[in-house]
């Protein structure tokens, strides 16, 4: 399936208008659609072949069309789309524009629909339309600009619909691509568009360019200011809200005196403002710290404003502290900055020069798999996830750029372990757009594994960074090393360490790494890299719309106390495989929607990253699929008394081993309300799973 870029952009006019967003189709990525993407072009000249599409193109592989004015060389466009066996009507979906302190909000688009060389050819019928809707806020969709046939049975030209009543009243929409703009009254966070397709037959057709969202910045009110003296705000210590600018001419700290939102925010010479563990400060608009700014380690800062400024007139008084509790001297962690011109030197002064790596996209080619670590090879694409060559890791040092992911290992000589490192990064905080190259190699032959990292100094929440980043990434690999590095385990090193140490989470849900009973939360913390395998080439977008006062900034990983879960939730089971040694494998069933019996692709269906450093690999099955699964995503009509999951498990561990089967945790009001059994095929036993664990 091939998407289209999704292109945030901020441009201020002298008349007031900010351009919010731009989809300008020029590369894959951002948004989805209700059926995969299709055409039934061949080549030329193969006789219909080109007449049925519903895709992002460039004109190559669709039929020849007759266009005037494209913007650019992509477009989105679609013809007989039930040609190839859809059910009408399909949908093509962009989510969760942020709009957030704008209003006057107005939506443009470029239209054009082939009608050349034979005007004739417009043989839109009563039945076809397309509809552009609106949401805002999850409120519901609305109608914002709809395109009809004039009102006749058969065979007319497409036409704007004024009025909303299925007849085409208004502009027609010709060969020539022009911008139709539409107003949208209300305001809020995030904006939804929704563009539903229904043509069924040849000539029926429409093509959409550029698309745009603009709106007017909303004015802060005046300052409430913050007295230190006095402990004191000055509306009568009501203080600021989302719509107020905050001045702060005193010292504050967010565990004495709480959170707070604002409209903008400054902090006088002279004062600090401190965000504790599990607070926040969520500024609308602009940020300029004359004083000092200090975010602890589980701290969130937000700015929504995807144009805003912050701007940072101190010196070293603007900073995050983060923490990471370091188990042995072989441990890597992944790294990101928040900060937007900060050094790796300044940053990580403990870690030894060669401990400190960038990864090459470009360099990794997993052609080849290693027959252990003893350097011989078979043609086996993707099957060990190692570079053939070696030189995908790079030494780095210099400025860290922002959205970038790193691996650190600190000093280790003389120290004990575990303990605890601290690293702060100094300067202004990143805000806004964030756009990072995703490099895809192999067009899927093997793993296009890309670093990359969150680069605000808040949590970023899961769910929005894949539906900003839909058709590019599925799923995010947190490095949470739990298995010792090994000589037996391939890799481009004496010691290797092993593919199982990657905690993951995709749309179905989050496992972990190791024998620990926590399961990562759908949020991302500050100053935390990341793998995502990518699924075309393009541009990762990270943008304010995913920062949120809720968002989890404490750690990787959230405790649950108890094996059962909430019941209003999707019924999700999640079950662990350990071993006496030390070994460990963990294994979601996710019954969500969207999902189904079959491999859904890694969004909902992911596979396990296998390599020879694996000791132990246990994994669900899908029918008529070769897969071994992390996580698996199923449909919720699914779940009844007689459901079967079909687990698999192998080890390499040669000595006399006990394994240990558990249920970590579960949710959901099927699963609290039912017992789990495990069945052993070897022995043909039936075990109460929910009652104890089995071994």
């Amino acid at each position: 399936i091939t998407y289209l870029l999704i292109m945030l952009l901020a441009i201020n006019f002298s008349y007031g208008q900010t351009m919010l967003a731009q989809f300008d189709f020029e590369n894959p990525g951002g948004y989805t659609t209700t059926i995969p993407e299709f055409t039934d072009y061949v080549s030329p000249g193969t006789g219909t072949d080109g007449r049925d599409y519903f895709l992002r193109t460039d004109g190559s592989n669709t039929r020849a069309q007759n266009y005037a004015n494209i913007q650019g060389s992509y477009y989105f466009t679609a013809q007989d789309i039930d040609g190839e066996g859809a059910t009408l009507p399909v949908s093509l979906l962009i989510n969760n524009i942020n709009i957030s302190g704008y209003s006057n909000l107005e939506f443009r688009v470029h239209l054009a629909e082939d009608d050349v060389p034979n005007p004739a050819n417009m043989h839109w019928d009563a039945a076809d339309y397309v509809h552009f809707n609106y949401d805002i806020d999850n409120s519901g969709f609305a109608q914002l600009l709809w395109i009809e046939n004039d009102g006749s049975t058969f065979n007319s030209a497409p036409f704007i619909d004024t009025d909303g009543d299925g007849d085409g009243d208004g502009i027609e929409v010709t060969n020539t691509f022009s911008q139709f703009t539409q107003n949208i009254a209300v305001t809020g966070d995030l904006l939804d568009i929704e563009i539903i397709f229904s043509l069924n037959a040849n000539d029926e057709d429409i093509a959409v360019d550029n698309i745009e969202i603009w709106g007017t910045l909303i004015p802060c009110n005046p300052s409430v200011t913050w007295d230190g003296t006095t402990s004191t705000w000055s509306n009568a210590n009501v203080g600021p809200d989302i719509n107020t600018t905050a001045t702060i001419n005193g010292n504050y700290d967010t565990l004495t005196y709480g959170p707070f939102s604002a409209c903008s925010l400054t902090i006088n010479s002279g004062f600090n403002l401190r965000v504790n563990d599990g607070d926040y400060l969520e500024i609308q608009n602009d940020v300029t710290v004359d004083g000092e700014l200090f975010v602890e380690a589980q701290g969130n800062f937000i700015q929504h404003n995807d144009s805003a400024i912050f701007t940072d007139n101190s010196t070293n008084g603007v900073l995050v502290r983060k923490t990471k509790i370091v188990q042995n001297k072989f441990v890597y962690t992944y790294w990101s900055s928040p900060i937007v011109d900060e050094t790796i030197e300044n940053v990580f002064s403990t870690v030894p020069a060669d401990k400190r790596f960038s990864f090459n996209a470009a360099n990794f080619v997993d052609m080849w798999e290693e027959i252990g670590n003893t350097g011989t090879f078979l043609a086996n694409p993707g099957v060990d996830d190692i570079d053939d060559d070696g030189n995908d890791w790079e030494y780095a040092s210099g400025t860290l750029t922002p959205g970038v992911g790193y691996a650190m290992r600190t000093n280790t000589f003389g120290i004990a372990f575990p303990r605890q490192e601290n690293f702060t990064f100094r300067g202004a905080f990143n805000n806004g757009i964030v756009t990072v190259p995703l490099v895809n190699n192999s067009g899927g032959i093997y793993n296009d594994w890309n670093l990359i990292g969150n680069p605000y100094p808040c949590a970023i929440d899961a769910d929005q960074f894949f539906t900003v980043n839909a058709g590019l990434v599925d799923a995010i690999y947190l490095w949470d090393q739990f298995t010792a590095p090994s000589t037996a385990a391939s890799g481009n090193e004496g010691y290797n360490f092993s593919g199982a140490d990657y905690a993951m989470i995709n749309g179905a849900g989050g496992v972990s790494v190791g024998a620990s009973s926590t399961i990562p939360n759908r949020f991302v913390p500050s100053g935390q890299g990341f793998f995502v395998e990518a699924l075309n080439s393009g541009t990762i977008t990270f943008n304010n719309s995913m920062r949120s006062i809720t968002n989890d900034n404490s750690q990787f990983f959230k405790t649950n106390e108890s094996k059962k879960g909430t019941t209003n939730e999707a019924d999700k089971l999640w079950i662990n495989l350990t071993s006496d040694n030390g070994a460990s494998n963990q294994v979601l069933i996710s019954y969500i929607d969207g999902s189904s019996n079959t491999n859904d692709g890694s969004f909902y269906d992911l596979k396990r990253p296998v390599s020879t450093g694996n000791k132990i690999l246990f994994y669900s099955l899908i029918e008529n699929d070769t897969g071994k699964f992390a996580i698996q995503g199923k449909a919720p009509s699914d779940i009844n008394e007689n459901e079967i999951i079909k687990l698999g498990f192998q080890t390499s561990i040669g000595v006399a081993t006990l394994y240990n089967l558990s249920i970590v945790q579960f949710q959901g009001a099927f699963l609290n309300g039912n017992t789990i059994y495990i069945k052993d095929n070897l022995l043909n036993t039936l075990h109460n799973l929910s009652a104890s664990d089995y071994t």
